[in-house]
């Protein structure tokens, strides 16, 4: 039987390469690293395609997957879907037990939300979310969560009243207050008002009882307004201030607004402390003159300082 030399003759160099390719295709990737990353070719180079992130590595056999192996453990994409699975979340029962767990998705929109409702409900200062010690702690929790930047974190804080539009007049803070109630559903649960003293107040509440029901409020609405009394406890201190130590508190308040204006100036009061050793390390801050009680936290820090204040002056 004749044979064609043609057909038995050897395959190109051609054909070589093709099948030596197509013997790689088939060879099976047996490293578990091959799990994350699809092997593909690249502008003629063979590449490793991190099927999280996208990012492209050496595939050659000459680089191993060490590499490969080292991104894994780093990759962010990785980090973060991990993360959302391993979370579970305890769900108490009504006697405080814990009933059930729940997977727990990290949602960083909501526990800026929180941050900002803590700070409100606290009374915590704006800088909190700058202070060292807080952010360790916050990223020990969650090391996902961002923490936000003061000027973030008050706008987030605005966000969550209502916003009043100028002139605050009665007739527009009694429609706002009127929108609160209805959308809380509680106007005709209304018992008192409580409002600091002052004329558009009085006139605010008139115009409330006009438009609820007075009937079903107490007394015919007659015990609506209640006046504040830490706002007349405040007016009461703040007048007393004014007429026995009103000159010697503006002369401290003024002090201390020089001192603390800029950071140089600040410094060299420091500096002051440090050479009189003063045992005090209580920062200087100026008081809200609408709450006496910021007042007497500025007396009382300056009144350690008493001998810094006389030294820095003479100097």
């Amino acid at each position: 039987m004749a044979v064609d030399a043609k057909t038995s003759s050897a395959p190109t160099n051609t054909n070589e390469s093709q099948y030596d390719e197509n013997l790689k295709k088939k060879r099976k990737l047996t490293s578990p690293t091959w799990e994350h990353f699809k092997k593909m070719k690249v502008g003629g180079v063979m590449k490793a395609i991190c099927d999280h992130c996208h990012k492209h590595l050496g595939a050659e056999s000459k680089n191993r997957t060490k590499h490969l192996l080292d991104h894994i453990a780093v990759c962010p994409m990785i980090k973060q879907r991990d993360t959302r699975q391993m979370l579970l979340k305890a769900n108490s029962s009504s006697d405080g037990k814990c009933a059930s767990l729940d997977t727990y998705h990290f949602n960083p929109e909501v526990s800026r939300y929180e941050l900002g409702r803590m700070i409100v409900l606290h009374e915590y200062p704006l800088s909190i979310v700058e202070h060292e010690g807080f952010r360790r702690y916050s990223n020990s929790l969650q090391p996902l969560f961002k923490v936000p930047s003061r000027n973030t974190i008050r706008v987030d804080i605005f966000k969550m009243f209502m916003y009043v539009p100028s002139p605050h007049d009665a007739e527009n803070l009694g429609d706002a207050l009127m929108e609160c109630l209805l959308d809380w559903n509680i106007e005709r649960k209304l018992l008192t008002l409580i409002l600091d003293n002052c004329s558009t107040n009085d006139v605010m509440v008139n115009v409330m009882l006009d438009k609820l029901d007075k009937s079903l409020l107490l007394v015919n609405g007659k015990l609506l307004h209640m006046h504040c009394a830490a706002h007349i406890l405040n007016l009461i201190v703040k007048k007393g201030l004014d007429k026995l130590f009103g000159s010697s508190v503006e002369r401290i308040r003024e002090s201390i607004a020089f001192w603390t204006a800029t950071p140089k100036r600040l410094e060299k009061f420091d500096e002051s402390v440090r050479h009189l050793n003063i045992p005090c390390f209580k920062v200087l801050s100026l008081d809200i003159k609408t709450r006496w009680n910021s007042t007497y936290l500025m007396l009382s820090t300056a009144l350690l300082y008493k001998d810094v204040f006389f030294s820095v002056e003479t100097t």
